[in-house]
């Protein structure tokens, strides 16, 4: 049962990151080809780092960092959650190892991330306003309010999560709890990075609908 509810979770959450991308304005296509552009670019600032003050290499930073952040969760979302599917268990062999390898990889982006973006990201009194207002508003302040926090909340949400889905596998690596728990904390793990993988959706329909404003 819960291999078929991630699975369809996971599709529905697919399919309306699909749908919010094609209504909304411009093309979503060249809005992904322009943030991948924007990576290369970051990645190009940050080889020419000798030129450049520290100031300067915050945003290709954050760029790239959140760019390997995004490949580091595809990889660990499909080598977390195929075997899964296929054969209701966890990743074994080959796609253990990748996923083990690849979670450092996100551990470190992510607290970096954290520390980078964590200022900018904070919620302001336009923010509370926003929240406050936002079930009560009438549609002359809907132009005022049309402004949403949703990549700060989803950034928010991220940053919490990411502990509970590398600390509930990094406390299963340790003799301390029970084969009742080790199972708890497989399962803990899975739920976490299932939540997690669909808040990165949401904030990457954001991110995207936003560079086409």
């Amino acid at each position: 049962m819960g291999r078929l509810a991630t699975l369809v979770i996971l599709i529905a959450a697919f399919s309306w990151a699909g749908y919010a991308l094609r209504a909304g304005p411009g093309s979503p296509k060249r809005s992904l080809q322009q943030l991948i552009a924007d990576a290369r670019s970051s990645f190009k600032e940050l080889r020419s780092f000798r030129g450049l003050r520290a100031a300067d290499l915050l945003a290709p930073l954050r760029v790239v960092l959140y760019f390997l952040a995004g490949v580091s969760v595809v990889v660990l979302a499909i080598t977390g959650f195929v075997p899964y599917w296929l054969w209701g268990q966890h990743a074994s062999g080959f796609s253990l190892v990748l996923h083990v390898t690849v979670g450092p990889v996100f551990a470190v982006c992510m607290t970096v991330l954290t520390l980078l973006w964590a200022h900018r990201q904070r919620l302001d009194a336009r923010d509370m306003e926003w929240l406050s207002r936002r079930t009560t508003r009438s549609e002359a302040e809907s132009d005022a309010l049309a402004y949403s926090p949703a990549k700060k909340l989803t950034f928010w949400a991220m940053v919490l999560l990411s502990p509970l889905v590398m600390g509930s596998i990094m406390l299963g690596m340790y003799p301390v709890f029970a084969t009742p728990g080790q199972q708890a904390l497989l399962s803990l793990h899975l739920i976490a990075g299932l939540l997690f993988i669909l808040v990165a959706i949401v904030q990457v329909v954001v991110l995207v609908n936003s560079s086409r404003q």
